[in-house]
């Protein structure tokens, strides 16, 4: 394990494995154990390095107060203040739901840091790509609110009545406070000089077929787009199966 205070916040990040090193970015409400239990550590610790970090305000990782904290491009700095505390010049990125943003906005800010980006179930709409229309404000403050007041109850309501009673569990854990201060950000999206049909890094992108994104973001044109069929966002991310091979050969070339 290891704790990186390059951005002003204690970032926790664990290594596992041997090889080229590859950052796994959590979504929202969930840390480094989300890797874990859907089997994607196992998987891919024989041919990388690699590097989970909790998100600020996740798992391990200090948990500051404020929406603006949480902003997705005040986040980029917490992936650079890891590398540069394991002294690596760049790396690979593989980012689900909210990590996947992440990833997207630290290829957009500081492109020489990030190798190749692999999404799952992103959306990229918290960035704030001048060509991607930010997320709707409405739902982020109806979720920001009943964070505030019900806890992660609300929450794990939702996942239960969905049939996903391990993910209910899993972010039970989540601090509503920081979570609440999360979905606030989502309201503060401001634009910034980067399109996301521009990143020039090589870049996979996967969703669920019942989550993908309609109208689709704009991606760059050399992207690779794959959609697991009949899945949702925590059933596709959920299928490791199929989407560790894809990253594998992916990062193959990339």
């Amino acid at each position: 394990m290891g704790i990186a205070r390059g951005s002003g916040l204690r970032i926790y990040y664990e290594l596992v494995g041997t090889g080229r090193p590859l950052i796994l970015l959590h979504g929202s409400m969930g840390s480094t154990e989300s890797w874990r239990m859907t089997g994607y550590t196992e998987a891919l610790a024989d041919a990388f390095q690699l590097i989970l970090v909790d998100l600020r305000g996740h798992g391990r990782s200090d948990r500051p107060t404020g929406a603006k904290a949480y902003l997705t491009t005040s986040q980029v700095d917490d992936i650079t203040a890891v590398l540069d505390d394991l002294e690596l010049e760049s790396a690979a990125v593989l980012g689900w739901s909210r990590g996947g943003d992440v990833a997207l906005a630290t290829a957009a800010i500081h492109p020489e840091r990030v190798e190749a980006i692999a999404i799952v179930g992103a959306s990229a709409d918290t960035v704030g790509f001048g060509d991607v229309a930010p997320p709707p404000m409405k739902m982020a403050r109806s979720m920001a609110a009943r964070l505030s007041k019900q806890g992660m109850t609300t929450v794990e309501t939702e996942l239960i009545e969905k049939g996903r009673p391990e993910w209910a569990n899993a972010l039970r854990r989540a601090d509503p406070k920081a979570m609440a201060s999360l979905w606030r950000s989502l309201t503060l999206v401001k634009p910034i000089d980067k399109r996301l049909g521009d990143l020039m890094q090589p870049m996979l992108a996967i969703w669920g077929e019942r989550e993908k994104p309609e109208p689709m973001p704009p991606l760059p044109v050399h992207a690779q787009v794959s959609v697991l069929p009949g899945e949702d966002h925590y059933g596709a991310f959920s299928r490791s199966d199929l989407i560790v091979p894809q990253v594998r050969a992916f990062l193959a070339v990339a």
